[in-house]
């Protein structure tokens, strides 16, 4: 089937330059082609659920004896050279495949050696370039290869779960009968995608962010990711990612999409979280190559503080920690969190503008705020928003610290006075308090 369609089309690409072909997994591994995996692409995420999901559907056509295809969805593809095409989309699927077919090589080494040695030769590598077919996201890179290429099972890693579960259920299915080598032509020639080609022209990463993400949705950081690279020059973007975005991500792992939301809350504005993305493209959207450099660099910068925060423990001034961990425990007590707040305090302080006492201070009227406001059942806000800009307002004070703790132990700022908090006291079940110890 040869298609040129506008239906085949995604947004942002020319319909006219757009080919849509129906192929088969052995032609699609079987060929010359290298299939890269872009850096702006996700790690490897399926997981058991997809894994025998997609086991049970290959089963069934073996129990069936079908010569009916299976179709296992489209692939989103761009040729960058004779040799090398990108996977805009289908990632996942396509990783997949490839370490099921090193599954059923591996268990057919013993019995089976010249057909194991040809599925490895002609599905798995390229002897040519002494690399593996599918070159995964930089962070899966090494596990998928060493599967790939030696059967040797990696670190922890879905890569390496994915290849344990499918050798499990190999050995299981071995036992009762099963053909490998029919297992193998099923696979190749009955499991079918539409791979739709881009033209040369298009912008991968505009392509990317156009998608409707299928099974796995994309993350706020999945799409920033793509955005960021997108402003960045091609050439660039391997060095970027691997001194810069990559190291930043693995340092904060799953709060990684907390960090870009409370890097913009430092200023003191309200963002939801699903707003995060958008807020992100209307910063970058007017600034040229040097300044979104610029922002990389930054954001980088303050990862780190972001990770002292993240880990209180490991402060070395003793008061700074204590106060630190203190109000790190009533981020996970209330409805809101002041991460964004404690980022700017704990900056100023690293870069020498607050000294420690200055931060205990401020820090000991925080939570004597929280205190007395949980007390007196006071109504819930948004603390942080309220707090990072009376911390703004004192900047040009000669001590700010001071100037912070009067501001805030204002009556219309929403401080109870010792009156309220005293009655409080005596009327809270303090059982049911929920502070930190």
């Amino acid at each position: 089937m040869h298609v040129r369609s506008s239906r085949a089309s995604t947004r942002g690409s020319n319909p006219e330059r757009v080919k849509a072909d129906e192929m088969r997994l052995g032609p699609l591994l079987g060929g010359p082609r290298q299939y890269v995996v872009p850096y702006f692409q996700r790690t490897y995420s399926w997981r058991r659920r997809q894994w025998i999901t997609l086991w049970d559907d290959i089963l069934e056509l073996y129990e069936l004896g079908s010569t009916n295809s299976h179709f296992l969805g489209s692939m989103v593809l761009l040729a960058e050279d004779s040799t090398a095409t990108l996977v805009i989309d289908g990632q996942q699927r396509i990783v997949t495949l490839s370490l099921f077919l090193a599954a059923i090589r591996d268990a057919a080494r013993e019995t089976h050696p010249e057909f194991a040695e040809n599925l490895h030769q002609t599905y798995l590598v390229d002897g040519r370039r002494d690399d593996v077919k599918i070159l995964t996201t930089h962070q899966d890179r090494s596990a998928f290869s060493t599967v790939v290429k030696t059967g040797i099972e990696p670190s922890p890693s879905p890569i390496r779960d994915a290849y344990r579960t499918f050798k499990a259920s190999l050995a299981e299915q071995r036992e009762k009968g099963l053909d490998l080598e029919r297992l193998v032509d099923i696979v190749l020639s009955q499991l079918s995608f539409v791979a739709i080609t881009l033209d040369p022209e298009d912008n991968p990463y505009r392509i990317f962010e156009s998608l409707n993400a299928k099974g796995m949705p994309l993350t706020q950081g999945d799409l920033l990711r793509n955005y960021f690279f997108m402003r960045l020059p091609t050439a660039e973007h391997e060095q970027w990612y691997t001194t810069v975005w990559s190291p930043m991500q693995t340092r904060l792992g799953e709060r990684f999409d907390d960090y870009m939301r409370d890097f913009l809350l430092k200023e003191g504005h309200p963002i939801r979280p699903d707003e995060v993305y958008q807020e992100w493209r209307k910063r970058l959207g007017p600034l040229g190559e040097d300044d979104v450099r610029a922002v990389l660099r930054e954001l980088a910068d303050w990862s780190l503080e972001y990770d002292q925060i993240l880990h209180p423990q490991r402060e070395t001034d003793v008061e700074v920690r204590r106060y630190l961990q203190r109000l790190t425990a009533w981020s996970k007590t209330v409805p809101y969190q002041f991460n964004p707040l404690l980022l700017r305090l704990h900056a100023d302080f690293k870069h020498g503008s607050l000294t420690a006492d200055h931060v205990t201070r401020i820090f000991r009227s925080i939570e004597s705020m929280l205190v007395r406001r949980l007390f007196t059942s006071a109504p819930v806000r948004d603390e942080n928003q309220l707090l990072i800009q009376l911390y703004d307002a004192t900047a040009d004070q000669p001590d700010r610290a001071q100037a912070f703790v009067e501001a805030l132990s204002r009556p219309e700022i929403g401080w109870p006075d010792d009156t309220d908090f005293a009655e409080g006291i005596v009327r809270h079940p303090l059982y049911f308090a929920s502070h930190p110890d």
